[in-house]
């Protein structure tokens, strides 16, 4: 029963994420599908002989569910799941689409990081700087339409080197890298329980970084976002005592 529980539970989940207006987020679930089978089929299927053609159709399963509720969920019209996507994926110049916006605030964004690059212009002062420094939308060949006052870039790295300069980029990168290369870490030597858990803090964090180069960081996203950034040093260094611990107990056994 527990499993048909959690089947649902996830297929309700993801349904209301793509029934939403957040396209984005889309993003970061095809992202997070993509990692899940593949570090299934890498580290998971051989030891827990999960085989193949089960997984596959597990997958598809989950995935008709999925998209047969949010369908369900979303209303017709203007507000259906296709109108939106279509909406969202436009790419004529002249056309206001979120695609066109977020390029064109990429774009504009470069040419400000570029005149301050090493401290940036500060937390928050997107809103007035950009109308006053940001090239046109024409200069890119662009609508006017798209004028606006941005107070983000849509893009978290832009957003870091943008408020704090290659600096604080630079010392993000490094952080994030580490504490990704720890959760793979964790992955790779732990077992039961403890392993899942790290393959699962692991997929959310490529699935939210992948979701935050369209969009930033929230008060609902970023403290778990960094609280499972913390887990994953939690649970490298687990792994490093339960070495320690087999390295202890193989040398007791040799003598």
């Amino acid at each position: 029963c527990r499993p048909r529980l959690c089947f649902a539970a996830s297929v309700l989940i993801f349904a209301c994420l793509i029934a939403t207006f957040h396209r984005g987020a889309w993003v970061g679930l095809a992202s997070g599908a993509a990692f899940t089978i593949f570090i299934v089929k890498r580290h998971f299927s051989s030891r827990y002989n999960i085989p193949a053609g089960r997984t596959i159709s597990l997958l598809a399963a989950f995935t008709a569910c999925v998209i047969l509720v949010s369908a369900a969920l979303s209303r017709h019209g203007e507000h259906s799941i296709i109108k939106r996507a279509g909406y969202g994926i436009g790419t004529d110049k002249l056309y206001c689409s979120p695609v066109n916006t977020r390029v064109y605030l990429w774009r504009a964004t470069l040419p400000l990081i570029a005149a301050r690059p090493a401290f940036g212009w500060g937390p928050d002062t997107m809103i007035y700087a950009f109308p006053r420094y940001a090239p046109p939308p024409s200069k890119f060949g662009y609508s006017d339409k798209l004028r606006s006052k941005p107070d983000k870039p849509e893009n978290l790295f832009l957003q870091i080197a943008y408020e704090g300069g290659l600096a604080s980029l630079t010392f993000f990168l490094i952080v994030i890298g580490l504490c990704i290369k720890a959760a793979w870490r964790a992955m790779r030597k732990l077992s039961g329980d403890e392993r899942v858990l790290a393959a699962c803090i692991l997929t959310g964090c490529i699935s939210h970084l992948a979701q935050q180069q369209f969009s930033f960081s929230t008060i609902s996203s970023g403290p778990i976002f960094w609280s499972m950034l913390g887990f994953s040093i939690a649970l490298s260094n687990l792994a490093k005592n339960e070495e320690k611990a087999k390295e202890v107990e193989d040398g007791e056994k040799r003598s």
